[in-house]
């Protein structure tokens, strides 16, 4: 299944409901394998379907994320 497969699912069962992806911690995250991560996947953000919405945290000014 493509990284996105459970929101492309959702959102074809239930077209008029959203979803939220909610992600904590995005400059730690880029510390892990660029392969299968969450910011890997947040690379594909376009390709989701359009009833998804994002929520990122990360600390100030983290040179990895301004990046």
């Amino acid at each position: 299944m493509p990284p996105r497969g459970p929101l492309l699912a959702h959102a074809q069962a239930h077209p008029d409901q959203g979803a939220v992806v909610l992600i904590d911690s995005l400059d730690e995250a880029l510390t892990f394998s660029r392969e299968r991560s969450i910011a890997h996947l947040m690379q594909l953000v376009n390709d989701f379907p359009p009833n998804v919405r994002s929520i990122l945290t990360s600390r100030p000014n983290n040179a990895r994320v301004t990046a």
